[in-house]
């Protein structure tokens, strides 16, 4: 086959051939880019179904991300008002701190039938990290029986004010049925921190 095959007239080099060379390689470069373009290799049904089934995966997981987000959302705002709502309840304003305090604790003594001493009343600290709440700690002495004590106990630990016993120290007095009590304890205030209200 190969002997009797000659070279075309004028040679490969003549223009006309390399030109028409030129449009077989563009005509084939052509059939094999519309092959690839029309899936004429492979199954494209296929290969759209399995495209549709990954995007519709995709889908799924991006609407189940997006659901979570909503929920957390919903949950900050709830988280957001509850802690509002706890701090308007439970901790006093920096202006009516002291007296508010000191009312609640002269409240909780009557009714626990203890006598009340002097109280030590230094001035608010603020809290590290927030910007809007202090602590003030109060050293109270007061006069009473063990059971009065316990009553001041639980009556504290019920109060609407979040007041936190730190310390207490009870010693019994010579020849009486009496405790002299020192307790220590603490509260938060909203609103600007340090100085005295």
């Amino acid at each position: 086959m190969f002997k009797n095959f000659n070279p075309p007239a004028g040679g490969w080099k003549s223009t006309q051939n390399l030109l028409r060379l030129g449009i077989v390689v563009l005509i084939a470069a052509n059939l094999l880019a519309a092959a690839f373009a029309f899936h004429w290799f492979g199954n494209p049904a296929e290969e759209t179904q399995a495209e549709v089934r990954n995007t519709q995966r995709q889908l799924a997981a991006v609407q189940s991300h997006l659901t979570t987000a909503r929920s957390l959302s919903s949950k900050v705002v709830q988280a957001r008002s509850a802690g509002d709502q706890f701090l308007t309840t439970y901790m006093t304003d920096r202006r009516n701190t002291y007296s508010t305090v000191l009312a609640e604790l002269n409240r909780i003594a009557v009714e626990a039938g203890m006598k009340s001493k002097e109280k030590a009343l230094p001035p608010l600290d603020p809290i590290e990290g927030s910007d809007n709440l202090s602590i003030m700690t109060v050293t109270a002495n007061y006069e009473g029986t063990y059971p009065q004590l316990v009553k001041f106990v639980n009556l504290l630990d019920k109060s609407q004010r979040f007041i936190i016993i730190e310390s207490l120290q009870a010693a019994p007095q010579q020849g009486a049925n009496t405790l002299n009590i020192s307790i220590r304890v603490n509260t938060f205030v909203r609103g600007d921190s340090g100085g005295a209200a």
